[in-house]
């Protein structure tokens, strides 16, 4: 993991290797292993290792989470449900019920996406994901908007706590950058995105919350180059389509060209 967050992948995947050969029973190497993978965009070889991880420990609700959310990157929301679903009955947990509100949030069903959002608030109402999760869905329906906006506010309060205790965590850096948006507040969104940029520039799924927040403040040309960084570092194409933030950049051309691989 400390390779892995100094860049130097290969030396990560070895590792990572070495520590599964050295305790082939263990569930935890895999599933560390198949985090790797996720957050290279190898997605195939994520869901091996996570299925790994079920074989193993199928009563551990880890595998079938994480697995779950392999199948939602490749856009499989009828095979990742299931999963989610059982992670929830496993372990009950804010997280579960995250991971199943996004598959709903990707297949539109906002109303099923609240609701399960609103599960995992009540679950850890110290998630700050979970309040952003429901800052999402409530902003695309339209009789939750003064809902969505408390949701925001609630999330970035959480988030900067977070950050207070990690100062150089790009991860909550950008789910900043993603809120401060929302509310339209340029220059804390911007502020918060130029500093996780800075500090991972080759994360594909980091290149995608950059075109998310730039178009969410009007920037369609930003946004669209974001998209394509994203797209050529291995970023699935199904979540760009998916991505219901990204709705509005659906018909332009430059946007059908990345999806194609163009």
């Amino acid at each position: 993991m400390a390779y892995e967050a100094l860049g130097k992948s290969s030396d990560a995947e070895r590792t990572f290797k070495q520590a599964i050969a050295l305790r082939p029973q263990y569930w935890g190497g895999y599933s560390r292993l198949g985090a790797f993978y996720f957050n290279q965009a190898r997605y195939n070889d994520a869901a091996e290792m996570f299925s790994q991880v079920m074989a193993l420990a199928p009563d551990n609700e880890r595998g079938y989470s994480n697995l779950g959310a392999v199948y939602l990157a490749q856009g499989r929301y009828a095979d990742a449900i299931p999963l989610f679903e059982r992670s929830a009955v496993l372990q009950p947990t804010a997280d579960a019920y995250s991971n199943l509100g996004t598959a709903y949030f990707q297949m539109r069903r906002f109303t099923d996406a609240d609701h399960t959002f609103e599960r995992a608030v009540k679950l850890n109402a110290r998630d700050y994901t979970a309040w952003g999760n429901l800052a999402d869905s409530e902003f695309l329906t339209p009789e939750k908007r003064n809902d969505a906006v408390v949701a925001c506010e609630k999330a970035i309060e959480l988030a900067e706590d977070a950050l207070r205790l990690n100062p150089r965590d790009s991860a909550v850096m950008a789910d900043l950058a993603d809120y401060y948006s929302m509310l339209e507040d340029h220059g804390n969104a911007l502020r918060y995105l130029q500093k996780a940029l800075s500090l991972a520039p080759a994360d594909p799924g980091l290149g995608s919350r950059a075109a998310e927040v730039y178009n969410q403040l009007g920037d369609t040309d930003q946004a669209i180059r974001w998209l394509k960084k994203a797209r050529a570092a291995g970023y699935s194409a199904t979540m760009i389509r998916d991505t219901p933030a990204l709705d509005n950049l659906r018909a332009d051309p430059r946007v059908k060209a990345i999806l194609e691989g163009k």
